[in-house]
């Protein structure tokens, strides 16, 4: 390759990661938004904490059912197209979130309806910001480098939590929680108009290997889903979707309801462990390229991850049962950072096996972490009421032990697509 043709793929490579961390900024500041907006929303629309369940479940179940379809979308038309489209759709819902519930004189009833369907269709939209991610990912940036880039890439979605916990905090106590909503709406906007017009376009240094397959038959499908790698990065990720959603939904309120802080101070509070697990991910990435490197990628994948998890199972404890809010507060930051050190892994490992259905591949990993975030956020408020918050964290902790354990049975070893490799029946 020339110096020239380097220099040009190493720019076409940041220019892309750089393009996909402002979207991933912007997807978690829209879907976290809402869990900091209840505060003020709850008691103008007359809802409660079971109503609010019902409406993060709606973005969950639609998030995670669409995942698979999304990556498949990638594989067949690209990244730029796909996302350029799904970044309009989390615009329009999001203006709609501030705009629908409570007008035209609806009740409550009528208000939670409205919110349900407006989230639900923004997980419809949301969920082609990972599968088709990695894939522009996979299309620009070397093998070698990978872990580094999904790191950087998935790490700004946890600035765009931090934003959004005291951002969100700031704007509602200013000018009331729907023009929260309709500023989050305009940054959307401004971040598709942003991807389609700056994104490279043509061939990058790696993707001449990356095909366009054509659709995938239902038996495919369940051959991908059946691989053993697959399945049991499947197992782990939902782990971590349980406990990362538990964060994402609840974080807030667990800080101002039972810890005590104030809204704002909420705010502040809560966006240290996303600032924690923003500076995680690339480390964790990073790390994870490095140890490929020298002992394999069956090791280097798997090592950070193990690290990661159950460092987040020994936090996220600790922090449960600690009576100072402030050692709370560090310890749930530190379990969040060591989430963000193992997540990395995962999208890395889709690529490494994925061949032409890294898209694919990457859905079906999206779709089971979201299975564990749908299973977290639809669950807690029961869990408490019976149980309380420490038992509750306690469980989510056992859940990440168990996560990392399921790494030793996972080889990430590149191949050339998960349906040439062995698989077990369905």
């Amino acid at each position: 390759m020339s110096l020239d043709a380097e220099r040009s793929g190493r720019d076409r490579a940041a220019t892309t990661v750089a393009l996909l961390a402002l979207l991933s900024f912007l997807a978690y500041a829209l879907r976290t938004n809402i869990g900091v907006a209840k505060q003020l929303m709850m008691p103008d629309l007359g809802l409660t904490d079971a109503d609010m369940a019902w409406v993060f479940g709606s973005f969950q179940l639609t998030y995670m059912l669409f995942q698979s379809p999304a990556g498949s979308l990638g594989d067949r038309f690209g990244s730029r197209g796909v996302l350029t489209i799904a970044v309009l759709g989390w615009a329009v819902t999001t203006g709609l979130t501030g705009f629908l519930p409570g007008t035209v004189g609806m009740g409550s009833m009528a208000a939670l309806i409205a919110l349900a369907m407006a989230r639900g269709w923004l997980g419809i939209f949301e969920a082609a910001t990972y599968p088709v991610g990695t894939l522009a990912v996979a299309e620009s940036v070397p093998d070698a480098y990978r872990g580094r880039a999904n790191g950087i890439f998935i790490g700004a979605s946890m600035l765009g939590a931090a934003s959004a916990s005291y951002g969100v905090a700031w704007l509602m106590t200013q000018f009331g929680w729907r023009a929260s909503f309709y500023v989050a709406s305009a940054c959307a906007g401004i971040g598709a108009l942003c991807w389609f017009w700056m994104v490279p376009k043509g061939r990058g240094p790696t993707r001449s290997a990356v095909s366009r397959p054509p659709s995938l038959t239902w038996r495919e499908w369940g051959r991908l889903v059946a691989d053993r790698d697959v399945l049991l990065l499947c197992l782990s990720y939902i782990a971590q979707g349980y406990v990362l959603f538990i964060f994402i939904f609840w974080l807030y309120t667990y800080l101002t309801d039972v810890r005590g802080f104030t809204i704002l101070k909420g705010g502040f509070f809560g966006a240290l462990p996303w600032l924690a697990a923003a500076v995680g991910m690339p480390l964790g990435g990073m790390a994870s390229d490095r140890w490929s490197r020298k002992a394999g990628h069956k090791i280097g994948r798997r090592r950070p991850a193990m690290i990661g998890l159950a460092g987040t199972a020994l936090f996220l404890v600790i922090g449960a049962w600690v009576p100072n809010p402030f050692v709370a507060v560090g310890c749930l930051a530190m379990a969040m950072g060591l989430l963000g050190f193992a997540e990395p892994c995962w999208w890395a490992v889709t690529n490494d096996i994925g061949g032409a259905n890294r898209g694919a591949v990457a859905g079906i990993l999206n779709t089971a972490g979201n299975i564990g975030g749908f299973l977290s956020t639809t669950l807690l408020p029961s869990l408490n009421q019976r149980f309380g918050w420490v038992a509750t964290l306690s469980s989510a902790g056992v859940l990440g032990i168990i996560g990392a354990l399921l790494w030793l049975g996972i080889d990430a070893t590149p191949r050339d697509g998960v349906r040439a490799s062995r698989s077990v029946s369905v």
